[in-house]
């Protein structure tokens, strides 16, 4: 499946092998990196750009191993709600999505609003933390409303043709790994320095199809490719989560979030190639590894 979909992605031109960095060397700003010097004697372009690719492997390592407390999925079909309790996460995110989408006005949507406070106090019911009780979450998912709040509000403005994304029509997608995935990618990256990320469920609401393998809320290829907590999982997750930053907040590397691509860090083109090699590669070592572990307990 991955050599039909590598083969599928290079003849629709959607990236470039990694051995293109070696013969272009087009530098894309990290989230740290807002003052980089280009002209900087000191460290030349290839070792900037080998940096970046080492703090975003950093950065994304780790997210194959999260699962999200009240997520509306089993574990072996992590982008369907289709089986889950009838009042699921993925329930409430929708109709909280349905709200946002019906507000008459964008640039004024306050989502400390009481009917809205309602269906989060009973996403705060699945949500929480095993270290936290229902309202201590429900204080948190409030604090993190408020800068959602003014994170939407400011987007509207900037966006009047476009002020909410795209809507989702999969509704068996709503409150899923994959969908969260996406949006915990979304909430680090719009995190202010002296802050905790927000809650992934502000990350969903931002970008609701995030996550889904091909252009926004696809179908076909989606059902195609997807394979539930493998590469191109993980990489979906990823690359629409950093393409939407990057074209709607200006934040984060973009579509190019492994560096390595012919294209510009807002062409969805980019990072395709980079970014399914390097989650191929790691998704192989972790299940190696994980064997390994299995073996070692059964001796």
């Amino acid at each position: 499946m991955f050599k039909f979909g590598s083969d599928l992605i290079d003849f629709l031109g959607f990236g470039v092998d990694r051995k293109a960095h070696d013969e272009h060397d087009h530098d894309h700003d990290h989230k740290h990196d807002d003052n980089d010097d280009d002209d900087d004697d000191c460290c030349d372009k290839d070792e900037r750009v080998i940096t970046k690719i080492e703090e975003m492997e950093s950065y994304c390592k780790p997210l194959i191993f999260l699962q999200f407390n009240g997520q509306a999925n089993k574990k072996d079909d992590t982008d369907s709600n289709k089986g889950a309790e009838t009042f699921n996460i993925g329930v409430y995110l929708r109709e909280l999505d349905a709200i946002i989408r019906q507000h008459p006005d964008p640039t004024k949507f306050d989502a400390t609003d009481p009917v809205i406070l309602a269906i989060i106090r009973k996403i705060a019911d699945k949500r929480h933390r095993s270290e936290e009780q229902e309202e201590k979450c429900f204080k948190r998912l409030v604090r993190d409303a408020k800068r959602f709040t003014k994170i939407y509000r400011e987007r509207a403005e900037k966006f009047p043709k476009s002020p909410v994304s795209e809507a989702l029509m999969h509704n068996d997608y709503w409150g899923t790994r994959q969908q969260l995935l996406s949006g915990k990618v979304i909430c680090d990256w719009l995190s202010e320095d002296d802050k905790p990320p927000m809650d992934p469920i502000f990350g969903v609401l931002m970008n609701p199809t995030a996550g889904r393998v091909g252009p926004g809320d696809s179908g076909w290829l989606h059902n195609i490719l997807y394979d539930n907590s493998g590469e191109w999982a993980h990489h979906s997750a990823v690359h629409d989560a950093f393409g939407y930053l990057i074209n709607f907040h200006e934040i984060g590397p973009g579509y190019n979030y492994m560096y390595r691509s012919f294209f510009d860090k807002d062409n969805p083109m980019a990072g395709q190639i980079s970014g399914i090699e390097f989650w191929k590669k790691y998704v192989k070592e972790v299940e190696l590894k994980l064997k390994v572990i299995e073996n070692f307990k059964n001796i």
